[in-house]
Formats: C-alpha cells, structure tokens, sequence
C-alpha cells in the first residue's frame, strides 16, 4: 500500500502538470510569410488570433501583466522570426509559444510555495472542474488524474474540454506571480497533516469503499478510480483548519519542479 504522502502527491499532480496539455495543442500563430514587415503589435495581434477561445487567450494576457519583461523578450524574438522568412515558419512559432511558456513556468514554479493559500485553493478548484468533466470517461479522468496531460494521446486530449484545462494553467501563472508579489510563508507540512488529510477523505459520506479501494490500492483501472479521485479533490477544495492548509500547500506544490 502506498504512504499517505505518495498517495496525496498522485491526487494533485495533474494540477502542476495538467496544463502543459494547453500549450501543446493550442493552435499555430498564423503568420503569412511574404505579407512584408512585421511589428511587434502585429505579432501579439496574431498571437492572440492563434488561440482558440478567450480562456485561452487571458493566458497571454495574464503573462503580459504579471510577468511584462519575460513577455516582452518573448514578442521580441517572435518578431524577429515573423521576418525571417524561414520555412515552415508557421511550427516554428507554435514551437517558440509553446517552449516560452513552458520556460516560463519552470523559471518561476518555486513561487508556489510562497503562494496565498487561496491561489493555491484556486488551482484545485480548476483540477476538479476537469476530473468532474472526465466523469463520463473513466480512463482518461483516471490518466489525466493521475498524470495531467504529459502521456495523453490526440485522441485522448480530443475528448478533453481545452478550456477547462487552459484555466489551470491560467491559475497557475497567476499563483506564482502571487508567491512573487505577495509572498506568505506557510508552515512546514507534517506526516500527520498529510495522514489527516487522507483520513478525513476516507471517512467523508462522499467516499465508497470502492473508492478507498481503488485509491488506496493505486489502481487505475479501478472503476471508482476516477470517482475517488474526484472526490478527494472535492473534500480538498472545501477542507479548513491548519493541518490541512499546511497539506494543501504540499500538496499543490509538491510536483511544480518536476
């Protein structure tokens, strides 16, 4: 059986890693080589025309207001290779977005320790949106639970609501220009804060003893698998007292190095 902490960590990975599976799918910047010179406001315009919806379009935005010189480099080097006139210049913008973000949240993901506690409640509630989403699909909430977006498929992620994803990338770049800006320093997470996290879920009137099988068991093709990760994040989202906002910080925080 695995330790309370091992377990804890497993619930809450996707609510790092989940929204890696947004700058991976998200569209190509449309630039049109031979349309002459083009500015910086002309590269940010296509920029934001890339995307696909407005969920996905405040993640620009939000990057531009909390993190303005890293943006700024960024349409920098977009511009210069809008006029460079290279082939296949289309993948080569995707690319340079898609590896800027991912930089960027590398660059800045030891922040989320220092993050409000409400930030960091704010990527949850974003993660169980997602799992709640997935509910009609089992496997791929049990993947995306246990894994977030780094091993799914084109037909997986074709499932998925992308805009639901994209908005726990949204509140994790929010939260760590938080830790940043206003950084709170959190107690230090015990084991038995992680053991009564764990045990309040197990003992919540929303757990089945399936579901304690299934997580406590590790798994995956569980049937309740998908359901008790649900609801764990649930009993997170809603979870008081000290001990378990020192577990949450823990456990949000947990993988965002890796």
């Amino acid at each position: 059986m695995k330790t309370p902490a091992i377990i804890a960590a497993s619930f809450v990975a996707a609510a790092v890693v989940a929204f890696f599976l947004f700058f991976g799918y998200s569209a190509a910047v449309p630039f049109q080589p031979g349309s002459g010179e083009f500015t910086v406001e002309d590269v940010e315009g296509m920029l934001l025309d890339g995307v696909t919806s407005e969920v996905q379009r405040d993640l620009y935005r939000l990057i531009a207001a909390d993190y303005p010189a890293e943006y700024a480099a960024f349409l920098a080097e977009m511009t210069t290779l809008a006029n460079s006139g290279i082939p296949n210049l289309e993948q080569a913008a995707f690319e340079k977005s898609r590896n800027f973000t991912t930089e960027l949240r590398m660059d800045n993901a030891h922040y989320l320790s220092s993050a409000p506690l409400e930030n960091l409640r704010a990527i949850n509630r974003a993660t169980l949106t997602v799992l709640e989403s997935l509910a009609d699909h089992p496997p791929l909430c049990a993947k995306f639970a246990v894994s977030g977006g780094a091993n799914l498929t084109m037909a997986e992620v074709e499932q998925m609501d992308l805009d639901l994803v994209a908005a726990i990338g949204n509140e994790n770049f929010r939260a760590m220009a938080a830790g940043r800006d206003t950084p709170v320093t959190h107690g230090a997470v015990q084991d038995s804060d992680i053991a009564a996290i764990v045990d309040g879920w197990t003992n919540d009137p929303a757990t089945t003893p399936e579901m304690e099988a299934a997580l406590l068991g590790g798994n995956m093709s569980h049937p309740a698998f998908c359901a008790a990760n649900t609801t764990f994040q649930a009993y997170v989202a809603e979870a008081t007292g000290e001990a378990a906002e020192r577990a949450i910080v823990f456990m949000t925080t947990a993988v965002a190095t890796q």
